[in-house]
């Protein structure tokens, strides 16, 4: 299960834990990021519902319920919401076998549940369909946990149909299943630790996500091609000595699913041959891969806003309110210098028990965030390709936190997919929660810190400016925006959260250009 080991790499580095998000005293830290050695993946929530773990879903029908999906219903019925009794908010849903109703089928665009033949709309606004195995589901989908609502004031938890993947319709996406892991190393576990293995990739560019067994914990960490001879592209191992050699395609992410965007800089050339992955393991697991391709040079975005808590703030017959809408204007305004036009921001407000139990993330980024994985779990059904933007309430410790870098593009319903904004700390500057929505995405597009808090660089783009560790004037062990001006401390991509961090450069700009979950003009 994706978090129960908050070992930062130490079982098979045999190093200190540099800078694992290290918090940088104040509120002012834009995110638990990707320092130089990422913050511990977070743990699964307290609800028992979510799981970054195998699915247990019930095969009994909730009480007062007769089905868990179509196939348990005679002739035409269809599995769906019950009518009566009316649902316990944040409750799990009661579903009965009956004729479908007049709403729209799965797949619909939905805002509650009535607007659905099975009275089942999930918080990202589409009709789904409730499901057992992924076997219930069509072969585009998969089945995981959602939360639907029955009213606008409430939600019910339950395991639907939804896509697997929502992407541009050029964006090809190519599966591998039951990639084998190498033993690198001593096999299997011990004592809780994690051991190297190695998986081989096909070659090419594209965007990798990569996942291990649903109960095991698969970190990457090194990645070289399989040319003859081999060339290095990253290795976390080389960079924690202080060799930055081997730093010509980093690695951003810790958890499941693991991603990788190659090339993600113009140092890194894609192979043909391959590549090589290492992976730190708990359990030996088939890895279960999935690349996407294509070629992208700007184009829409388009952004699903879920408003959890959110400070109080919610749209007002779908206009924003004064502060998101500042905030989406300068987001607009710097993503166009790479080309790239804001589409649809679709509205999703999330009230209820379920508000309240995740609109405030608690943690640290030391050692993670609990909620974080169900909070991104509600992109669960988002109708188009899209960024998800969780604007809670409030996240201890930082401004707000992507779920990877890059995050896993069109892959919604995972614990990872999509960023999260700590609207307290903006919620009297929209220019300031603007620029950090921009920052967020900007991870979850493929960009790095130029600067690591502690003057460390994963980053591998040539143009981006570095602040050495030597700037750190007075030895606190942080490189705080006073320090790094002149050094990078006006990029939105500084580790630290500032007025008027709008600077891109070329190389950066050419990384959110090239995101594949941009729709082509």
């Amino acid at each position: 299960m994706r978090g129960r080991r908050g070992a930062c790499l130490l079982a098979i580095l045999g190093t200190l834990c540099v800078g694992c998000g290290g918090s940088s005293g104040s509120s002012h830290q834009r995110d638990a990021g990707v320092q130089f050695l990422p913050a511990p993946p977070p743990t699964p929530g307290d609800s028992g519902f979510f799981t970054l773990g195998c699915l247990d879903i019930p095969s009994e029908p909730a009480t007062g319920g007769d089905c868990v999906r179509d196939a348990d219903c005679a002739g035409d019925a269809v599995c769906g919401l019950a009518t009566s009794p009316a649902p316990v908010d944040d409750a799990r849903a009661v579903l009965t076998c009956g004729a479908r109703a007049s709403g729209a089928p799965p797949g619909s665009a939905c805002e509650v549940g009535a607007d659905c033949d099975r009275g089942m709309c999930v918080v990202a606004g589409t009709c789904v369909a409730a499901c057992a195995t992924d076997a219930d589901c069509g072969a585009d989908d998969w089945c995981r946990p959602v939360h639907i609502e029955p009213t606008s004031a409430t939600t019910a938890r339950a395991y639907a149909c939804v896509p697997r993947f929502t992407l541009p319709a050029d964006v090809q996406v190519e599966a591998e299943t039951d990639l084998t892991m190498a033993i690198a190393g001593p096999s299997g576990s011990v004592d809780g630790q994690l051991s190297p293995t190695t998986v081989d990739f096909p070659g090419g560019d594209g965007l990798y996500i990569a996942e291990a067994g649903c109960d095991a914990t698969a970190i990457a960490y090194a990645l070289e091609t399989k040319d003859a001879p081999p060339v290095k592209l990253f290795d976390l191992l080389a960079l924690t000595s202080g060799d930055t050699s081997d730093r010509l395609n980093p690695i951003g992410v810790i958890g499941s699913p693991s991603t990788l965007l190659i090339p993600n800089g113009p140092l890194s050339t894609p192979s043909d041959a391959g590549y090589t992955v290492s992976f730190a393991v708990d359990e030996r697991t088939p890895v279960q891969l999935h690349v996407l391709r294509g070629v992208r040079d700007g184009g829409k975005l388009d952004l699903d806003l879920f408003y959890v808590g959110a400070a109080g703030l919610a749209p007002t017959r779908g206009t924003p309110p004064p502060a998101i809408a500042q905030a989406l204007e300068t987001f607009r305004r710097i993503y166009a210098r790479a080309g790239i036009e804001v589409g649809q921001v679709r509205q999703h407000v999330v009230r209820g028990v379920l508000a309240l139990r995740l609109g405030r993330i608690t943690g640290s980024a030391d050692q993670g965030f609990p909620g974080l994985p169900e909070l991104y779990s509600l992109s669960a059904g988002a109708p188009g390709p899209s960024v998800s933007v969780f604007l809670a309430d409030a996240i201890d410790d930082v401004a707000g936190i992507s779920g990877g870098v890059p995050g896993p593009l069109g892959e919604n319903a995972t614990g990872i997919s999509g960023v999260a904004i700590s609207t307290q700390i903006h919620i009297a500057n929209g220019f300031d929660l603007g620029e950090t929505m921009a920052h967020e995405v900007g991870h979850y597009l493929g960009l790095f810190h130029t600067t690591e808090s502690g003057g460390e660089v994963l980053e591998a783009l040539p143009d981006t400016p570095e602040c050495p560790a030597s700037r750190d004037a007075n030895r606190d062990g942080l490189l705080s925006v006073t320090e790094c001006v002149g050094f990078g401390a006006d990029n939105l991509m500084f580790w630290q959260l500032s007025p008027n961090q709008e600077r891109l450069t070329p190389d950066q700009l050419h990384v959110l250009a090239g995101a594949l979950i941009l729709t082509k003009p």
